[in-house]
Order: C-alpha cells, then sequence, then structure tokens
C-alpha cells in the first residue's frame, strides 16, 4: 500500500548574525529533515514510526499526503505518487494531526461533517452508514452541534477521527492523535485505533512519542534519528537487539535466610549487574542473553530455599528507545543499527 524509496528532502534555514549587522547580513543552514529513507508497508499492516523531535516523521507524513514534494526518491500510496496526483490520493488517505485540525473552528462540528460528506462525493446513503458506525465507536452525538472552539481536546480528537474517515479511506496517518488528552479518552482512542486496523483491516502509519501506545499496537516499528532509518521490524525484536538489562524476580514462601553471594558461584556473580534483596525476594539484573544462565541460577536459588515464582523481564520499550537515542550511548544505536 505504501512504498517509499530512497526519500530525502531538505528545508534552508535562515541564520542571523548577533548585534545590529545581523539586519543587512543573514545566512542559511541546510536542515536535512528526512536523509535517504525507505520503507515498505503492506496491506492491514499497523506501523509505529518513531523518533524525537525533528526527527523527520511528520515530514514524511506530509510528503505521504502529497502536502510537500521530495528532493528526492519515489512515493508510491496504493500505486499513486501523492505530489503529482494529491487530489486522487486524498480519496485513499484519512489523516489526523494530534495539533492541527481538520474541522471548521466556528461552526458546529456536524457541519464540518456534512462539509466533508460534500467534498469527497459520499452518498447519503454511505454517510449515514458510517456516521452510525462512528458514533457509536467513538460516543460524538452529544457534542455534534458544539462549535469546535467549544470542545474539550480529547472532545475534538475524537471528531477528528471521525472527520478522518467519512470518506472511508483505506490508508489512515496519524500523527500524535492521542497528545495531551486524558487516560480514559486514550484508551478509547487506542482501542479505536486497534479496531480499525484489525476489524476494518484500515493501513495504519501511527507516529508518537508515547511508546505504551506503540507497544499495544505495533507489531512492526521503524525508528528515525536526524532524518536517517535505524531500524525497521518487529518491535518485541527491537527489546532483545537492546542490551538493557533484563531483571530475574524471584518470590520466595518465607523470607530469605541464605546469603545469596556465597549461594551463587563466582561463574554466575560476573554475569550478574546487580542483586538486591528484600525480605523474601530478590532482584536481579542482567546483560546476558543466555538462557541457561538464568535457568542455573534459579536452580540453586532453589536447592537453599523453596521458591515460590519467579519472572524474568525484559525493559519497556520507552527505556529502550531512550537509550537509543542518548547520543552518549553510542553503543546501544550501533547495535540497533547493525
Amino acid at each position: 500500500m505504501i512504498e517509499v524509496q530512497n526519500l530525502s528532502k531538505s528545508f534552508k534555514i535562515s541564520k542571523g548574525k548577533s548585534g545590529i549587522m545581523g539586519l543587512f547580513s543573514r545566512g542559511y543552514v541546510i536542515k536535512n529533515a528526512v536523509n535517504d529513507v525507505s520503507f515498505r508497508i503492506n496491506k492491514g499492516e499497523l506501523v509505529g514510526y518513531v523518533g524525537q523531535n525533528g526527527a523527520g516523521k511528520s515530514t514524511t507524513v506530509k510528503m505521504l499526503c502529497g502536502a510537500l514534494c521530495p528532493d528526492s526518491g519515489k512515493i508510491f500510496v496504493n500505486g499513486i505518487e501523492p505530489f503529482n496526483r494529491r487530489k486522487e490520493n486524498a480519496y485513499n488517505i484519512g489523516v489526523v494531526f494530534g495539533q492541527r485540525t481538520q474541522l471548521w473552528y466556528d461552526v458546529p462540528v456536524i457541519d464540518s461533517f456534512v462539509l466533508l460528506k460534500k467534498i469527497y462525493g459520499v452518498s447519503n446513503k454511505e454517510y449515514n452508514e458510517r456516521f452510525t458506525i462512528l458514533n457509536e465507536v467513538l460516543d460524538i452525538k452529544e457534542i455534534l452541534d458544539f462549535p469546535v472552539r467549544k470542545l474539550s481536546l480529547g472532545q475534538r480528537m475524537r471528531c477528528e477521527f471521525a472527520a478522518a474517515l467519512i470518506h472511508w479511506p483505506s490508508i489512515l496517518y496519524l500523527d500524535e492523535p492521542t497528545i495531551g488528552i486524558d487516560s480514559l479518552t486514550r484508551k478509547r482512542i487506542i482501542d479505536f485505533i486497534s479496531w480499525l486496523n484489525e476489524e476494518c483491516k484500515k493501513t495504519i502509519l501511527l507516529t508518537t512519542h508515547n511508546m505504551n501506545d506503540i507497544e499495544k499496537l505495533c507489531r512492526r516499528v521503524i525508528l528515525l534519528d536526524d532524518g536517517k532509518k535505524i531500524y525497521d521490524g518487529n518491535t518485541e525484536a527491537l527489546k532483545y537487539r537492546s542490551k538493557k538489562h533484563k531483571k530475574i524476580i524471584v518470590n520466595f514462601k518465607k523470607s530469605i535466610n541464605f546469603n545469596i553471594n556465597n549461594a551463587l558461584d563466582e561463574k554466575f556473580i560476573k554475569y550478574l549487574d546487580d542483586i538486591k534483596c528484600d525480605d523474601n525476594k530478590i532482584i536481579l539484573t542482567t546483560e546476558s542473553e543466555d538462557i541457561s544462565l538464568i535457568t542455573n541460577i534459579i536452580q540453586i536459588l532453589n536447592t537453599h530455599q523453596q521458591i515460590e515464582n519467579f519472572e524474568v523481564t525484559l525493559p519497556n520499550l520507552e527505556n529502550i528507545i531512550e537509550s537509543i537515542y542518548c547520543k552518549e550511548n553510542s553503543y546501544e544505536k550501533d547495535n540497533i543499527m547493525c
């Protein structure tokens, strides 16, 4: 559905000199917003598009929409080049920007919906069927007569989703759709996105800084850094490729009555980065990928005192992404890019 080939986009940014001479002498710097990015998204995929502010996410989305023309490279959205065939492309896509609105600010929400219906040439029958579904899922019936400026952010975002789906596009671009909204509304929107993908088979590209949203929704994630793609693959696999610490949490039936440093041989201790004991619990952290190490440690601890249960936890995606983008942690980034 979406094919991006060696996509690049740069901007010329003015840079004035300090002092009074800056009024008369102005230089420029070139910002490479997107730098030789390629990816393909198949029909029905829900892909997370992740990066820091200024990484090139929104610029990519604008080029996919046809609002910006790439400097180089190719884009095909359902076989269409967006910038060259903008009107045709618009019928295939729906877009939700968390910090921008496509609704008319001073008129009732329902008027915006009716106008969009006419713009896209949606029949009365199709409009009524879709509106019934959208109202049921998004619960917007009570706010349809309110001017957009009177809506809360959460209410507006629900209406933005409905507006993007009036023409029932096959592709959705969601740029920070849950930014700034309360947890209850976020859950409703996350469930709605999941429904659109799983039940309605919509192809969705989601950009967000909220890694919890990515973990809940996206099997695949694309990471950008300074306009370049540094990872494209399975979301869960990203956790295993990162060298962040894993935690081994061991719970005993009774309070711990032995010294763990004496219980474990030096050959195991050297692989553990931290050991914490708390009443009937031991928490071990390690970077090791060796499953047998964990198995052996559990067996040894159980010989000293009966274990009730244990679990091995990976760091959450937010911590991993943070470590990748931490500039001083070049090892993390090199490991992901391999």
